[in-house]
């Protein structure tokens, strides 16, 4: 056999072999999944919801319909899922995974690992937490969303880009979790009424889900992580080194409230004592005022300065307060750990260590402000 028909031979056996190792999965026999919930239902037991992708209607708008079924564990209850339905449920398509509160309090490790050993399932997956049933939020019927599993994904996905939810991927939690130094941080969905909505973030230690942070301290804890910058940040002061600048005065005021936009930031952690477990922590903002609640004299001299000033000094008290609320929690939503043992050689750093060692460290926080607009017309 000469040189030119042993490679046509061998060519066609590794077709033969490759072509048996493929699965398919033939559209009109498989029911796709877009969205999973998990649900506690009693000791040991475990509710798992999925939203099933349906047809477009003729004006172009998706459909889809959930599916609920119990077990003691999640593939458990995916194999009871196959039984209920005509066709094979597809998992490709997943895009947010949620797990109720109960549930998540107790530890959410082994249904996470399921996850990720299955194959079928993708890593960019988006996790998150509910307060109140998922089931309840998965299966209402929305006037204002066909499909409420591929929009549960997209809310969480523009909320990382744009605002304060950090990113929460199967892939990123966990990595968090077998981190030494870095605890997970998952948003919390909610429906109210006939609107769904992202209304805090939860926080974990080691898979545990041991409290919460509010929008409000969430956007510090993003700022730190120096990936998508939160587009805008609200910040409340007291009025004492800008009330000469408020003209036109027709009621008491205490405090003042801004709107700032955020065109770029950058932060930094620093290790500044072992010993003491001391860290400098400092966030640079370039931004521009959206909305101020006094009528504020930006004209005067000095004016923009001292907004600058105050600006910084209270989203540096506003800063030290969500870090020490993580203290409280012991959940180092932020890697603070990590900083730790990149800087002290040989520091044989455990999360057990760190978890009882995080506690304790000092913080001193500075945020500088660089007011590049004020929105004002001269």
């Amino acid at each position: 056999m000469n040189q030119f028909r042993m490679k046509q031979v061998s060519v066609i056996l590794v077709l033969v072999l490759l072509s048996g190792c493929f699965h398919s999965n033939v559209l009109e026999r498989t029911s796709i999944s877009v969205a999973v919930g998990y649900d506690k239902i009693g000791e040991g037991k475990i509710q798992t919801s999925s939203v099933l992708y349906g047809s477009t209607s003729k004006e172009g708008k998706e459909s889809s319909h959930v599916i609920s079924v119990e077990g003691e564990t999640s593939k458990g209850a995916r194999l009871k899922l196959n039984q209920k339905l005509g066709y094979k449920v597809v998992s490709g398509q997943i895009r947010f995974i949620a797990y109720e509160g109960e549930l998540a309090r107790d530890g959410i490790l082994s249904i996470v690992d399921t996850l990720s050993r299955d194959p079928s399932y993708g890593d960019m997956m988006y996790l998150s937490v509910t307060e109140k049933p998922v089931r309840d939020i998965l299966a209402y019927k929305y006037p204002n969303i066909s499909n409420v599993g591929t929009y549960l994904g997209r809310l969480i996905a523009h909320n990382i880009q744009d605002s304060w939810v950090p990113s929460c991927t199967l892939h990123e939690f966990r990595n968090d979790f077998y981190s030494v130094g870095k605890e997970a941080a998952l948003p919390i969905v909610e429906r109210t009424g006939k609107e769904v909505n992202i209304k805090g973030l939860a926080l974990f230690r080691r898979d545990i889900m041991v409290g919460k942070i509010e929008p409000e301290e969430a956007v510090y804890l993003k700022l730190l992580m120096n990936r998508e910058n939160p587009e805008s940040i609200e910040v409340k002061m007291q009025k004492d080194g800008m009330a000469k600048y408020v003209k036109n005065v027709h009621h008491p005021f205490e405090t003042i409230k801004t709107a700032i936009s955020n065109i770029g930031s950058k932060s930094s952690i620093k290790l500044v004592s072992q010993d003491n477990l001391q860290f400098d922590v400092h966030i640079r903002l370039n931004v521009e005022l959206q909305e101020i609640s006094e009528d504020y004299d930006f004209t005067e001299e000095g004016a923009v300065e001292q907004l600058e000033t105050e600006l910084g000094k209270q989203m540096s008290v506003d800063l030290l307060k969500m870090l020490n609320h993580l203290q409280r929690l012991k959940s180092d939503a932020v890697g603070f750990g990590e900083v730790y043992r990149s800087s002290v050689r040989n520091s044989r750093l455990t999360k057990d260590l760190w978890q009882d060692m995080f506690p304790k460290a000092k913080f001193n926080t500075s945020v500088s402000v660089n007011l590049i607009r004020t929105g004002t017309i001269e």
